[in-house]
């Protein structure tokens, strides 16, 4: 419905790995994120799914929190998979 939509959150709990980087950094705490996030953790599960682990499993979780202050977005390249799901 369109309430649920307008719906945000201001929770902050979970695995760096599965956070979406608006739940990261959130300019203004009352702004909140809303179901978008839940998309990106919902790629990320998809990716650890596909590839046996999370995007950027090797990193600590500062070092992955500072990969994606950076813009740095977890990527699938490995050529086994479809062009459209790395893409996804």
């Amino acid at each position: 419905s369109g309430d649920r939509e307008k719906m945000r959150r201001h929770t902050f709990s979970g695995t760096v790995f599965w956070m979406a980087p608006e739940v990261l950094f959130s300019d203004d705490y009352r702004e909140g994120y809303d179901c978008k996030a839940d998309i990106w953790s919902l790629g990320i599960t998809a990716m650890e799914l596909a590839q046996g682990r999370p995007p950027f499993s090797e990193a600590r979780p500062m070092e992955v929190i500072h990969k994606l202050s950076k813009g740095m977005v977890p990527k699938l390249s490995d050529s086994r998979f479809s062009k459209s799901f790395q893409e996804m």
